[in-house]
This record gives structure tokens, sequence and C-alpha cells, in this order.
């Protein structure tokens, strides 16, 4: 089997500079060690430091679906307007035959909890836990950098094992194309947390607009539509009003979400030995911005 080395980690939305790993875990020739790949693409929230001892069961770390969390409270939102809906439908019998099929194509309680269901079932499974008692010899994740599915995150070794604690990373931009706004200089040091730069893109800035413009609409036809009596306002109007409102706010919320993660901030205590984009130029996607190197490379760990 093939051994795994990483020199430095991308974060946010990343390529980690490894190849071929497509199993979700892989052990190295004397199975004395696992390796935990992601399910699928997302951002890293982490619960252990390299060279810490786990225990079997033990949380290491999850995906944080922020996309995910905005979609579970949108599908919350379709079941209670679905729920609301029925009764109202329920009322007036002349309707109930004639718009069945119109109402459950968009506005169906049992598909609306489905999906709802559904998107739970994703977060759950964004969870990953050491297979077995051993130390956490390599990390090639960190708290908001990118998984990609497949790729090797975290190996854990059995047993009380010595690990090299130097870490190097870079910093990638994986949005759309946009402009670096750069706010360290090279060999400068910087703390964990410490805002290093931005990509800024205009068009998710005009896409946020235009869409808050929407919510803005489909938000006060249907509250116009809710105040009005149902002989006023055809079910099908209504239906499609509050549908239409719940989707729009979804789509501002990830709007905000894109911009707000367009900041990237270091993820530890290190120094800048690199920086391949500077203030004012283009920034593609999967590139590195930025790498850090730990202060302290030569320092160790043996577990106990």
């Amino acid at each position: 089997m093939k051994k795994f080395s990483t020199s430095f980690i991308i974060i946010f939305f990343t390529i980690t500079l490894l190849t071929g790993h497509d199993e979700l875990t892989e052990r190295n020739s004397n199975y004395d060690s696992t390796w935990l790949a992601s399910h699928r693409d997302g951002i890293v929230k982490v619960y252990v430091n390299l060279g810490d001892y786990v225990k079997k069961g033990q949380l290491l770390f999850e995906q944080v679906t922020a996309f995910q969390e905005i979609d579970l409270d949108t599908w919350k939102e379709k079941v209670a307007f679905s729920k609301f809906v029925s009764k109202r439908i329920e009322k007036n019998k002349e309707l109930i035959m004639a718009k069945k099929v119109y109402f459950l194509t968009i506005c169906d309680v049992k598909v609306a909890n489905a999906m709802l269901k559904k998107v739970k079932a994703e977060i759950d499974n964004s969870k990953y836990y050491a297979p077995f008692d051993g130390t956490v010899t390599k990390i090639n994740c960190y708290d908001g950098s990118g998984l990609r599915k497949g790729d090797p995150e975290m190996e854990i070794t059995r047993g009380h094992v010595k690990v090299d604690l130097s870490k190097k990373t870079a910093l990638v931009c994986n949005r759309e194309p946009g402009i670096v706004e750069m706010n360290v200089k090279l060999g400068q040091k910087v703390k964990k947390g410490q805002f290093l730069f931005k990509i800024k893109t205009n068009e998710l800035d005009a896409q946020l607009e235009a869409d808050l413009a929407e919510y803005e609409y489909r938000n006060e036809l249907y509250k116009k539509n809710k105040r009005l009596n149902e002989k006023s306002v055809p079910l099908f109007d209504f239906i499609h009003s509050g549908i239409e409102a719940i989707e729009a706010y979804g789509k501002v919320r990830k709007d905000k979400l894109l911009i707000k993660v367009s900041s990237q901030y270091a993820p530890f205590d290190g120094v800048i030995t690199n920086i391949y984009r500077y203030s004012g130029s283009g920034a593609d996607h999967d590139k590195p911005i930025i790498q850090i190197t730990t202060t302290a490379p030569e320092k160790t760990s043996n577990s106990k």
C-alpha cells in the first residue's frame, strides 16, 4: 500500500498535494496506521492536535456544513408552511381535488419532511471518529481548511508514538476568480486566528444585491397574500409566494456566507514563508496564496 507524506496543507477548499487516495481509509504496510478520508467536499472543524493520544470512538474532526445548515433551516420552514397550507386547503372541499396534484408537486408535507430528514442525515454523517486507541501522527486539515472527497485528512497510529509537530501549510482561493487584498508581509510572524488576506469578487457582491432585492419582493408579496382572505387570493398564488419567499431567503444567506468566508485567517502560530499572490493580483481556483511554517518545527511529542 502507499505511504502518504505532505509538505504542506491547503486551507479552505484546498488541494493537498496528494493523489491516488480513493478509499475512505488506507493503512500502511505494517497495518499500524489508518488514514481517515472525507466523505464529501466541505469545510473542516478539528477537535484534536498533532501528537494527541485518542481513544476509540473519540471525535476527531467534522465537516462544518454551513450550506447544509441553511438548507436545514429552509426545509424546516417549508415543512411548517406545508402544514399551514394543508390546513387551509382542507377547509375548502372544492379545492381539494382541483388543486391536489398541483399542491403535491411543490408544497407537500411528506416531501418536505423527507428532504428535511435527508439534510439532517448528511449533517450527522459529517463527523469522523477514531477507529481505535492511538496517536494522531499526521493531520492534513486544520480549522477552516477545505476537504475534498476521498482525500486523506488524518492519520491515526496505534499506541503512543513520537510525532514531529512541525507543520507547513499553504492557503488558497477556491471561489470565483477575484482580486487579492493582502494583510501580511513575507517573513512576518502571525498568531493563530490572525487575518491574512481576503479575496474580493464583485460578482458575489452584485449577486447578493440582486438576491436580496428578489427576497424583499417575494417576502412582501407573500405577506400581502397572507393578509388577504381566501376569496381574494387564489390558492396557487398563495402557495407560490410562500415557497418562493422561503427559497429566496436561503439564497441570500448563502450569498452572505460566501462573502464572509472569502477572508482567511492563520490556522496556527507561524511565519509567512511564501506569498504567491500580492494585493491587486488575481486569484484563480485552487492556487496557493500564502504559505505558513510553524515557528517551532523541531518540537516533538511522544503522546504520553
